[in-house]
Parts: structure tokens; sequence; C-alpha cells
């Protein structure tokens, strides 16, 4: 069967997906929404190209050119990598918690007892992060939020495995695009994939919630990719307008039916689209900074002399190198009277203007992007050697945690959503639940331990404290410890104080002076004549 890819000029309605049954609406559907995907590819390639430092060099005078050369051309300073590590690092999960209680995944402490008297976590969000784990999880996520936090957007998409149960397989913006309901925008009702075979066989898929129709396209030139690995090397390079032509696979229908009864692409989509789109024109500026004042150094990061009024060349000519001195005869004016030059020197460029420029545009892309600055350059604070505390990196870095912590509820949405698919194809009831991700404040919890501890000296109740400071439960026992051994460092203090109160009158009855008292864990001392 071939079904040709006519041109419309807009899309056409698309409610619920049963209308899709069509094969001539379908056929035109699809034909938009490759089209929309082909559009897109440009711009995903260049946020892309800019987090792996593929830039290139955007401005560039003539006269740098020409000195120059292509001495500069793969010159780059990337910091949009940057931007996108400072939040994706911060990005993981760990579990997910269903009901009304947390369920701990994996470690048992909630588990039932199994036959052999081990705790065993047989809760279906436990069934179901095994099944997670499984799939490699921890490798997978990273790949997921890097490709929604660069491209904007980032797809999963879960399919029935004999070996697994569920199989879940991330792929990047380039290959998937999802169709949504017109009538209800959170409703998916048509997704695609394009990808390119090892072979070079362009292949598309169509996820409809009833079927999944099975194509394939030419084949593409320039395959395989050497330089890509994995599923980028999957990316077509080549957009292609030609006929669907329908893909049978041997010992399966077509359309292949699909068991979810809904399209089984999860998208992770980003806020406002790629994290570099305020970036990449200041990742621009930068880039020509620093070529420019390597520029400048090549021209003028040295003193220069020169030589005034009309002198003959020196025995040997004109050289500068260490140990030549140069013995410049005179020469003679009009009246016969030998001229001697005069040496003069051209003080070095001064950079520090190129440096002022750089910091700045460092600082500008640290505020657009709630980038720390001090993940960029030293800061003049850190530069003096007092090296900033823990409570001032939690303030520095505020913006970012608050950044993630917004990433974690909107992504956290699309990965219950997967979970949820995972526990529909393998018979799972699994409950209304969120996702446990890895606390980004984790390593500032020992200053905010201490805080807590300072505010109960103060009188602070301690249940405000926990609620304020948003403590988990092991860090609330922690805290009970810590204010446990305060209070016990206080009792001993006053202990000592009033021992140290009775041992000065004592000695003053007996007239003798004061001793010093000594930490013993006696209860009573007797002075020493």
């Amino acid at each position: 069967m071939v079904f040709p890819l006519s041109s419309i000029d807009s899309p056409l309605a698309v409610t619920d997906g049963n209308d899709l049954a069509d094969e001539r609406q379908r056929m035109e559907i699809v034909t938009a929404e490759i089209a929309f995907l082909n559009a897109s590819l440009v711009e995903y390639d260049k946020f892309r190209a800019y987090y792996d430092g593929s830039q290139k060099l955007v401005f560039g005078t003539e006269k740098l050119k020409s000195e120059f050369g292509d001495a500069f051309k793969d010159y780059k300073d990337n910091w949009c990598e940057v931007v996108v590590g400072a939040v994706a690092d911060r990005l993981e999960i760990e579990g997910i918690l269903a009901g009304e209680v947390e369920e701990s995944i994996g470690n048992g402490d909630q588990g039932d007892q199994s036959d052999q008297g081990d705790q065993v976590d047989l809760s279906p969000s436990s069934r179901v992060w095994d099944i997670f784990r499984d799939n490699d999880i921890d490798s997978q996520q990273a790949d997921v939020h890097e490709g929604a936090l660069v491209e904007g957007r980032s797809y999963v998409i879960v399919w029935p495995d004999d070996d697994l149960g569920a199989r879940i397989d991330w792929n990047p913006a380039q290959l998937v695009r999802v169709r949504y309901s017109d009538d209800d925008w959170r409703l998916p009702v048509l997704a695609i994939k394009r990808w390119v075979t090892p072979a070079g066989d362009i292949r598309v898929n169509v996820y409809t919630p009833a079927f999944v129709y099975k194509y394939h396209q030419s084949r593409e030139q320039g395959t395989p990719k050497p330089l890509l690995e994995g599923v980028r090397a999957t990316i077509p390079t080549t957009i292609l307008q030609t006929s669907l032509i329908a893909r049978v696979v041997p010992n399966e229908p077509w359309p292949l039916p699909n068991p979810f009864g809904a399209i089984p692409i999860v998208e992770f989509a980003n806020r406002n689209g790629s994290e570099l789109r305020n970036v990449i024109a200041q990742q621009d500026a930068l880039n020509y900074l620093m070529v420019s004042s390597l520029g400048a150094t090549g021209f003028q990061a040295f003193p220069q002399r020169v030589l005034f009024t009309d002198v003959k060349e020196p025995a040997g000519g004109w050289a500068n190198s260490p140990g030549r001195v140069w013995k410049v005869p005179p020469t003679l004016d009009p009246d016969g009277k030998p001229v001697f030059g005069s040496m003069g020197e051209f003080s070095a460029f001064d950079l520090s203007g190129f440096r002022q420029m750089v910091e700045m545009q460092l600082q500008h892309i640290a505020l657009t992007s709630k980038t720390p600055v001090r993940m960029f350059f030293q800061s003049d604070r850190g530069g003096r050697g007092d090296a900033p505390s823990g409570d001032s990196l939690l303030v520095d870095d505020e913006p970012l945690l608050d950044k993630v912590e917004m990433k974690q509820t909107r992504f956290g949405n699309s990965w219950i959503r997967v979970a949820k698919l995972v526990a529909q194809v393998t018979n799972i009831a699994l409950p209304r639940g969120e996702m446990r991700w890895k606390d980004p404040r984790a390593k500032y919890r020992s200053s905010l331990l201490e805080e807590a501890v300072n505010m109960k000296k103060v009188g602070i109740p301690t249940k405000f404290i926990i609620r304020t400071l948003s403590f988990t439960p092991d860090e609330e026992r922690l805290l009970n410890d810590m204010l446990d051994q305060e209070e016990k460092k206080l009792e001993e203090q006053a202990r000592l104080e009033q021992q140290m109160a009775v041992t000065a009158v004592t000695q003053k009855t007996q007239g003798t002076q004061p001793a010093q008292p000594t930490q013993s864990t006696q209860s009573s001392s007797t002075p020493t004549s």
C-alpha cells in the first residue's frame, strides 16, 4: 500500500482520535505533522549544537580574518553546557510515592513479609518502579531531562515487552511529534515517530488510540553515521517528501492494534522551550569577545619600539632578538651635520576592558538563566580567599533551586503518566501518586540543620522549624538528636558554671585563690589547699 504525502494549507481538525480511522484524513494529518517536525529540526539541531559546543563565530571583521585566517575558526568558550547542566544535574527521580503515605521504593522499609521472612515491598508503586529500574531508568532519565532542557521537549515511548513487562524508551525531539485534541490540549490523539535505521531506511510509525500504522520511506543518503552513537544516530539528516509505503512486519497484523487504547507516548515539555533560547546570542557575543581579545593580544600584547627620523639600516638589517645590539650609523642633514635617530616605544595594550566585558556577559547569562554566577567564574569574594559558607551558598542558589523544583513538578507529571502506562500494560493497579525526587537542597541541609538549632535557641517551636525548613522525617530525627545534644551541652555548661561558683565560694572562705575548674564528670569536687 502506497500513500502519497499530499500538502494541505492547514491541519485538519482532530478531537478524540476516532476520525483518524479514515485513511485519507489520517494521511493528510500525518503529512502535516511530518512537515511540522521537519520545520522544527533546524531549531532543534541549533540548540543541540550549541549545547555540544559546536558553535561558529558569528562576528568577525575582515581585518581579523585577513590577519589570522582560520586560526580561530574552531574557537569556542562553551557556557551553554553550564546553563543546562546546572539544572539537569539536580533532576533525579528516586521512586514513586503512591497513596496517602510515602512508600519506600526498593528498600523494603514499608514492605510485606515474604514466605522466606525477608522484608520485600510488594506495593503497586514498588512493582512499577522495579520495571523502571529494569529499563535502566538511571541512565534514561538523564537523557530525558537533558533533551527537554536543550531542545525544549523530549519523549518516552511505552510498549509491552515479554521480558521486561513494559519497555520504556527515551526519544529525542528530532524523532517524535505528538498531536493533541483540538477540544482538550492535554489529550494526545496522534503521534508520529520518524527515524533512520543503520541500513539507511527511513521509517515512520503513526500512533493512534486504536492502532499503530507502520510505514517506511526512501533510503537516506549518507548513512550510517559513524560520528553518532545510540539513539542520536537514528535522527534523519535529510528531509524527504516521498510517499509513505506500508511496512508489514512478519507475523504481525497491519495495522498493529494498540493495547493501551491511548497514545503510548508521553511528552516532556519544558516551559518556554529550550533553556538556551535566550543564551545563544550572549554565547555568540562571548565567543567574539574572546577571539577579539586574542587578536588584540597578537597585535599589541607586548611593547613595540619605533625609530624616529631618517636613519640608515644597521649592519645585518633590522631584527629584534635577545642580545642583538643595533649599531645605527647617523645620517647627514643638508648642512652636512650628523643626525642621530631617536627611539620611541608603544606600550602594551590593556586587555582589562575585554575581561570586564566577558564578565558582564557571563553575569547576564547567569541572570537570564538563573544560574549561580560562581558556576561561571570565581567571584571577588572567593578570590579573596573567604569562600562562601553553606548558608550563603543556599541564598545564592535559591533562584536555581526554585527553578529545579518547578521542573520537578512539570516533569514529575509526565513521569507519572509513564508510570500509569507501565501499570496499565502490566495489570498493576497503581493508585494516584507522584514521583519522588532527590532533594536538590540536600547538600545544603547541614547548614539548614545548624540554622534550625539556632532558631530553637531563641525559643521557636520545633514543629514550626520543621515545617518552615521542609525537613524530611529523617532530618526531623536528626534535628531532634542535635537538639538533645545541644541541651546536654547546655546542661553540662550550667553544671560547670555552678561548680565554678561553689569552688570560688569555698576557696574564698578558706582564704585561697580560686582554682580553675576541671571538666570532671563528678557531681562535686573538693578544693585542694
